[in-house]
């Protein structure tokens, strides 16, 4: 095994790892399994390694979905978490408990710096952006675009691994600071319909 491709194996087992403590990782070996069962072979090497890192970042969240657009190489990621909901519908009862306004909300600039920290990565060639809206589950969103040149993307799974944890952690502290410990039950709406891929 030359030194290339074991940097590639070590970043698919510390990946491995990390979604192994978050209840994912049979998640990720059944697809790997379902695209082997497509006659593809899987070997060690870094094609095989982005791959892998790409089945990891779309499992993740509660749902994502990914957009190749061929005119620039680039792909959109999109991800929707029940955690990143509740926290926004939370931050909204926050606001107005405190008769403060969205700039003031220090939860919601917890939740900026926590998304900047979980979406720096060591290559350049990418962007994202954020929508807190929550008068339906589906506008509550990260966006993420990976851009051509992007080669980072063993380090993606992590970060989404630590935003997820910040969220899951920011729901209970926000029920705990709204209600001195008492769950606040939010109606959710009807769960969004899985739509294909473009």
């Amino acid at each position: 095994m030359d030194e290339s491709t074991m940097e590639w194996v070590l970043k698919m087992l510390y990946t491995a790892k990390h979604l192994y403590d978050v209840g994912r990782l049979d998640d990720l070996i059944e697809a790997m399994e379902n695209v082997a069962g497509d006659g593809e072979e899987f070997v060690f090497d870094p094609d095989w390694g982005c791959f892998f890192h790409e089945l990891a970042v779309g499992m993740i969240f509660d749902r994502s979905a990914n957009y190749y657009n061929e005119e620039d190489c680039s792909t959109t990621w999109v991800f929707w978490d029940k955690a990143m909901y509740r926290y926004y519908q939370l931050c909204k009862l926050y606001e107005v408990r405190e008769g403060i306004v969205e700039v003031e909300n220090p939860y919601l600039k917890k939740a900026e710096e926590a998304i900047g920290r979980a979406m720096t990565f060591g290559c350049n060639d990418y962007s994202y952006c954020w929508h807190t809206d929550t008068s339906k589950e589906n506008r509550c969103k990260l966006v993420w675009i990976e851009g051509a040149e992007f080669c980072h993307i063993y380090e993606v799974p992590e970060g989404l691994i630590d935003l997820k944890t910040f969220f899951q952690e920011g729901v209970r502290t926000l029920e705990a600071e709204l209600t001195g410990g008492k769950v606040i039950q939010l109606p959710l709406p009807a769960p969004i319909p899985e739509q294909e891929a473009a």
